[in-house]
């Protein structure tokens, strides 16, 4: 029996399903052609267990990337794992402003250092001579901009914010808001912006390879 008008009428209604999502800001686009890739940033013999030094210093020269190339996104249905990369500012611009962010609120500092808050600003927080302290300062900055997500009420896990090093930044720390593993969990891109804009840093963030884990890997899809 042939449908009747009424059932026909539904049919052509019946909202057709969306396939294309929203763009997300840190992430290439799907057509993006990313050909050019070099090694760590496409899959290589894992086996290596180090790179030549030459090899190491060219990949501390590599620009860090706008956006994340897709091949570089962790799946579980990959029995390989990408290096980590961090989506990040560099501190240099705004180190200044944290730490004086994290004094004028007496924001306690780590327990393993030290150094305390009491001292004069035009005073050296941080000596080569004293690693114990180097750690409670960027301990500090971290939980610094962590204390600033609440202020500003972003919806961000804390977790995710990292003051780390990257091998592609050697000369400067990070601050990484999260990794190329972390992306289900990202802050939406409002929350990012408000974060710059807190900062007055005048770029969005970049994708750092991680100083440590910067070779592809065998897994499913896990940082560890």
């Amino acid at each position: 029996m042939a449908p009747d008008k009424s059932s026909r009428k539904q049919e052509m209604k019946r909202p057709s399903k969306k396939t294309n999502s929203p763009p997300v800001p840190w992430i290439d686009p799907s057509n993006m052609d990313r050909s050019d890739l070099v090694v760590p940033f496409k899959p290589f013999d894992m086996h290596v267990e180090r790179f030549p030094l030459q090899r190491l210093r060219e990949i501390q020269q590599l620009p860090a990337f706008d956006t994340l190339p897709r091949i570089l996104i962790p799946s579980s249905k990959l029995e390989i794992k990408p290096p980590v990369l961090h989506y990040a500012w560099i501190t240099d611009r705004f180190e200044s402003k944290l730490f004086q962010h994290a004094k004028d609120h007496n924001l306690p500092i780590m327990r393993s250092s030290k150094t305390h808050m009491k001292y004069d600003s035009d005073d050296e927080y941080c000596s080569d001579e004293d690693e114990e302290d180097s750690i409670g300062y960027y301990q500090l900055l971290q939980d610094t901009a962590v204390f600033v997500l609440k202020e500003l009420n972003l919806s961000w896990a804390p977790d995710l914010i990292d003051i780390t090093s990257s091998l592609n930044c050697r000369d400067s720390l990070i601050l990484s808001v999260f990794t190329n593993y972390e992306l289900a969990r990202a802050p939406s891109p409002k929350s990012v912006e408000a974060l710059r804009l807190w900062l007055e840093e005048p770029d969005q963030p970049k994708w750092y390879l991680d100083e440590m884990d910067y070779k592809w890997r065998p897994g499913y899809g896990r940082r560890w």
